[in-house]
């Protein structure tokens, strides 16, 4: 059953939580895969920029899929890319891709609470290391 983010821009943690559905979903329903790998080099690309860095899109990507522990763009699924695609919405313009305006700044606002709560987690084994 496909479900969509109909209230935009959407909470973080709503995103996360639809992204991870997504993914499984298109899995279960045998999506096939078109031209995905030249898509991987924008996303990348892209969240780099929104999210500040190279290190920011890794929480960012470890934040969505994983456990908050940064996350390579390598080692997504097929199914991780799509939903990460039909999350952001990107529009062809001649030879180039670019991303909606409308949700660069849900990509900034998950980039953020993905980045504070690792931050978060980083603090608390610090400190459990230091007592």
């Amino acid at each position: 059953m496909k479900v969509t983010l109909t209230k935009r821009p959407a909470r973080p943690s709503l995103i996360r939580n639809w992204i991870r559905m997504e993914a499984i979903r298109l899995e279960e329903e045998g999506y096939e895969p078109k031209n995905l790998e030249g898509m991987r080099g924008a996303i990348v690309n892209e969240l780099d920029k929104r999210c500040g860095g190279e290190l920011e899109r890794k929480v960012v990507l470890g934040w969505l899929f994983g456990d908050g522990n940064p996350m390579s763009s390598k080692i997504l699924t097929q199914y991780q890319l799509k939903a990460l695609l039909n999350w952001i919405r990107w529009t062809k313009v001649e030879n180039d891709w670019f991303v909606d305006p409308r949700y660069a700044g849900e990509i900034k606002a998950v980039a953020k609470e993905a980045i504070e709560e690792f931050n978060k987690k980083d603090e608390e084994e610090y400190e459990y290391e230091e007592s």
